[in-house]
């Protein structure tokens, strides 16, 4: 975790946003239910609101804020103009419309706990994960193993849409 912190610290999405990524939000836009936009967004994990601002545009979101651990990232999210907060998910999750996680749950150390309350937290959920295996060369962390991720979105989310694109797994929930 540290290691990560560092990493992120001073280097931020800037490697992170390659083209594999970009390929990742062009395929994002293919799928994405017309229900999941125009919301109230909470980006869960926003780092320095690079993925943040690409996320807030695709989803369409009415407004969006950043939340994340890390109080040097919050800072550059904020100078983007994000309204970011400093929060540990797994220590609080804050409520709302639309949770969007995207590469955050390979971080945590209680990856079910945080996704069980996410679900009681929000109307609609978005994930995205790396898939262990792929390119993950600058997802630090450990990615999960397909059948792993599924088995957690099942144990937490109960019925949820997935779909799996090159090395990542995108998931939507919503209560019903």
């Amino acid at each position: 975790m540290v290691l990560e912190n560092l990493f992120y610290s001073f280097l931020g999405n800037n490697i992170i946003i390659g083209q594999h990524i970009k390929a990742q939000l062009n395929f994002l836009r293919k799928i994405l239910p017309e229900d999941f936009k125009k919301k109230e967004m909470h980006d869960l994990g926003c780092g320095d609101g690079k993925t943040t601002l690409l996320l807030k545009e695709i989803f369409e979101a009415k407004n969006c804020s950043g939340y994340d651990f890390n109080e040097r990232l919050i800072k550059i999210a904020q100078k983007k103009g994000i309204k970011a907060k400093i929060l540990n998910i797994e220590k609080e999750v804050p409520r709302g419309e639309l949770a969007v996680i995207w590469g955050v749950l390979h971080h945590l150390r209680s990856p079910k706990k945080v996704l069980k309350t996410i679900k009681d937290n929000y109307q609609f959920v978005f994930i995205r994960e790396p898939l262990k295996g792929g390119f993950t060369i600058f997802e630090l962390g450990r990615p999960f193993q397909k059948d792993e991720i599924r088995r957690y979105l099942s144990e937490c989310l109960g019925n949820y849409k997935s779909y799996i694109y090159k090395n990542a797994i995108f998931v939507f929930w919503k209560k019903k």
